[in-house]
């Protein structure tokens, strides 16, 4: 509900596991920083493709795009599709936040996240919540399902007498996310 008595949905990070890049290369003229730092931006690139293809395919409808950009120039993109996943409200996901990697429990791999809310069309409050996650998860802040972030809504609803915000699967697509 808009007046912030309830949110039926927040946020719900959306996880991949990512295989650390092979750093040990050789047989090219460039430098080792200069082949990583080419490496690294590849493979962020293709990542951010295959995440923004991925919402795309899971919200099943046109998608707009916005950009946050912090007091210290980090930027994350807002995505946005209407009547997903169903008529009436608006789905939102972070795009960026999956390039600040968390260590996972295996060797040699990171958890990436981002977040996923849903609010009813005429309610606009929930970029701004899946913006502060963000930013959250670029400070250090640990986020995985079952995660829970205090005294945060207040911030965007006053009134709200729900203040923290728990982290959940994306239960609202099915198995599909």
């Amino acid at each position: 509900k808009q007046d912030g008595k309830a949110l039926k949905w927040l946020s719900h990070p959306f996880q991949y596991l990512l295989k650390k890049p092979n750093l040990q290369r050789s047989g090219n003229k460039r430098t080792g920083n200069q082949k990583l730092e080419e490496t690294n931006m590849a493979n962020e690139q293709k990542l951010l493709n295959d995440v923004r293809n991925h919402i795309q395919n899971m919200f099943r409808s046109s998608l707009s795009s916005e950009d946050f950009v912090s007091s210290n120039d980090d930027t994350i993109t807002m995505i946005s599709g209407r009547n997903t996943p169903e008529e009436g409200s608006i789905a939102h996901a972070t795009l960026g936040v999956c390039l600040y990697h968390k260590p996972s429990l295996k060797p040699g791999e990171d958890v990436a996240v981002e977040f996923i809310g849903v609010e009813h069309e005429s309610s606009d409050i929930v970029r701004g919540i899946l913006s502060s996650c963000a930013y959250g998860v670029m400070d250090g802040m640990p986020a995985s399902p079952f995660t829970c972030w205090g005294d945060m809504l207040p911030i965007y609803i006053p009134e709200s007498k729900l203040k923290h915000v728990l982290f959940l699967p994306p239960y609202l697509w099915g198995e599909e996310l």
